[in-house]
């Protein structure tokens, strides 16, 4: 189910965040292609403003897909532009 998630997200999220890549990493001691990576956000990039990216996007979304979708998700972003 992760790995799902990881593609569609990778596929249909890219209009809003740019380009994206998925990513292996390990769970449970198996590795998992469920790491979504974005190296430059687009809307952290055009916003220019760390608080936005937290507070308009981060929180939200992660609250959105656990509440939604019943599927815990961490996004970490990268402070550096």
């Amino acid at each position: 189910m992760r790995e799902f998630f990881a593609t569609f997200t990778a596929l249909f999220f890219t209009w809003l965040v740019g380009p994206c890549e998925v990513r292996e990493s390990e769970h449970n001691g198996l590795m998992e292609k469920n790491v979504v990576h974005i190296p430059k956000c687009r809307f952290l990039q055009e916003s220019n403003c760390v608080g936005m990216c937290t507070n308009l996007c981060k929180f939200p979304s992660q609250a959105f897909i656990k509440d939604s979708l019943g599927m815990p998700v961490n996004m970490v972003p990268s402070m550096l532009l």
